[in-house]
């Protein structure tokens, strides 16, 4: 399936097995759709989004499908206390409060990933021993 928000670039995001995607607020709506579309076989799918609004981020954690086998890393920039479930999300999923230094994030995400260490699912491996 290929979703309307898809940009043609994204198009040769097939031919790989490890995807980042960046989102900021709204921006969420493609990126989970990108998700749902792409998530297929040995494909690992990173997050990283950025969020100021509260009832926006805990809507996506309630009714989002995160891909268990990549990360989810989410900064939320905005004031209001966040009414968060812990329990009902995955290991892979983490919620910062603040706002990301994006090169570092990704930097990591790609070292974990070519060093094969701290790989999301290692976490879930372990959590499920």
């Amino acid at each position: 399936r290929r979703s309307r928000f898809t940009p043609q670039a994204l198009e040769q995001a097939v031919h790989y097995e490890d995807l980042i995607l960046v989102a900021s607020g709204i921006g969420i709506t493609p990126a989970m759709d990108i998700i749902n579309a792409y998530r297929a076989g040995s494909r690992r799918l990173s997050l990283i989004w950025s969020c100021r609004d509260a009832s926006l981020l805990e809507y996506y954690l309630q009714h989002g499908r995160f891909d268990k086998d990549g990360w989810t890393l989410i900064y939320y920039t905005g004031k209001r206390k966040l009414r968060l479930q812990r329990s009902s999300l995955p290991d892979t999923l983490c919620v910062f409060h603040g706002r990301p230094v994006w090169d570092t994030v990704i930097r990591e995400i790609i070292s974990s990933i070519e060093l094969g260490m701290g790989l999301p699912e290692e976490v879930v491996a372990e959590r499920e021993a």
